[in-house]
């Protein structure tokens, strides 16, 4: 599940950059540009590959989230304006490795699914980490959920919420668009780090 998401996330990208180079056939410094964030983004891929597979052998811990999460919306969205909000640091940081890498795997997921369907031009993210819980709420300006949100969970982020052991949910704000929030609750053994 962490290859698909990571790759899935990397090779998206890189069909959204090739669209947009195909776009941009008459603009050669523009289309040079697409090309080479291409080639950035296949390096990428291979590193994902790569890390991946150190997580499974090692669980390596995650060196910083909120500074994965920028770069995460500024790859995967770069086009669309974006707002990142964390609070709780210390908190966060006392995750277990893990669970802070599976919370990056579940952003990313939010992130190409608004790329692929919102038709947004901007989304905003708030990361907020207690003792208790973990809440992630990523809202974006597109077109928003069918009539049943629940129904409209992609299976992607309900399986990445399920490893989690936490509840995901969708809402179609007032304002438009999509709201996904993901709670995550604290298990008592994590909070000894703290």
């Amino acid at each position: 599940a962490d290859l698909h998401d990571e790759l899935g996330a990397s090779i998206h990208t890189i069909g959204l950059l090739s669209d947009l180079a195909a776009d941009s056939s008459g603009s050669p410094t523009e289309l040079g540009e697409l090309h080479d964030r291409i080639r950035s983004e296949t390096e990428r891929s291979g590193m994902a590959v790569r890390h991946c597979a150190d997580m499974l052998e090692a669980a390596a811990p995650n060196a910083n989230l909120e500074e994965e999460m920028r770069r995460s919306a500024r790859r995967i969205l770069a086009k669309l304006k974006h707002t990142i909000v964390v609070r709780g640091h210390e908190q966060l940081n006392a995750l277990p490795a893990r669970k802070r890498f599976d919370l990056l795997l579940f952003y990313k997921e939010c992130l190409v699914n608004i790329s692929r369907h919102a038709d947004a031009t901007e989304f905003h993210t708030e990361l907020t980490a207690t003792r208790w819980q973990v809440a992630l709420a990523v809202r974006d300006n597109g077109r928003g959920l069918p009539a049943d949100g629940a129904a409209a969970i992609p299976a992607s982020l309900k399986r990445r919420a399920d490893l989690l052991r936490a509840h995901v949910s969708a809402q179609r704000p007032p304002e438009g668009g999509t709201c996904i929030q993901l709670d995550l609750r604290m298990r008592r053994r994590w909070l000894f780090t703290l």
